[in-house]
């Protein structure tokens, strides 16, 4: 059974200034960022790689003597990040990835074959053309059940759900978000605690497992397509030098 890494670091915890999070870039980490136009995407970008290299280092042992400066997280040919420590083979890793607003979360397994997912969201109201136009009939009924003042919140949830969920096919938003169906209950606590959702994909008959919890007045979602329920959530804070076993709340 494999383990779920995941951290999510942003404000007082990220260096203030890029050159710090620039010294931990390889060669080809540095060339990419300088063919980044936008100030904000170049922001996202650099503290995305900061924080996955440091849940790198933290939680797999075969990288503790390797510098961060010789590893390369770049996108693969289905544009989802991949790991290279040599020039050879990619690292047998799988890694997911998300920014919002000067937060990064990555998750992380030992595992290079499982489909993992884990996506950020601001919980913000969006427009009723939004649900309309992504949201499968299921989903909008259910939205249609909870008080008015769950809206924004449930909304942001449900996409964040599918966000993750195609980020682990390595589709993203390529394909319709509609295929995704998310199944939650009516009560929707807004805690740091993780629960558990319900996930299926339309042409994808396989199991999933999911859980979401709320940081910061955002949602943070994980999401993976696999037979067996992964053994844990593994917290890696990093600023402390040990990763904590959270429970899974499903």
């Amino acid at each position: 059974m494999v383990s779920i890494y995941w951290t999510l670091a942003g404000g007082s915890a990220v260096p203030a200034d890029s050159a710090t999070l620039e010294h931990t870039l390889s060669a080809a980490e540095q060339i990419h960022l300088k063919n980044l136009r936008f100030p904000r995407r170049r922001a996202d970008w650099l503290l995305g790689r900061w924080v996955a290299k440091h849940l790198l280092c933290a939680a797999d042992h075969r990288l503790h003597e390797i510098e961060m400066q010789r590893v390369s997280i770049l996108r693969s040919a289905q544009g989802a990040p991949q790991v290279w420590a040599s020039a050879e083979n990619p690292f047998p890793v799988s890694l997911s990835l998300s920014h919002r607003e000067g937060w990064a979360a990555c998750a992380l397994a030992l595992a290079p074959d499982l489909a993992l997912g884990i996506d950020l969201e601001t919980i913000e109201p969006r427009p009723r053309s939004f649900v309309e136009d992504f949201f499968t009939p299921e989903e909008q009924a259910f939205l249609h059940r909870l008080p008015v003042t769950q809206s924004a919140f449930a909304v942001t949830l449900i996409w964040s759900l599918k966000e993750a969920a195609l980020k682990a096919l390595r589709v993203g938003l390529s394909w319709d978000t509609r295929r995704v169906n998310v199944h939650l209950p009516l009560a929707l606590p807004s805690d740091s605690s993780w629960r558990g959702a319900a996930i299926t994909v339309r042409g994808i008959h396989a199991s999933w497992h999911a859980w979401w919890c709320v940081v910061e007045q955002k949602v943070l979602t994980l999401a993976v397509c696999t037979e067996s329920v992964p053994e844990a959530l593994i917290y890696v804070p990093l600023r402390h030098a040990h990763p904590v076993r959270q429970s899974m709340g499903c």
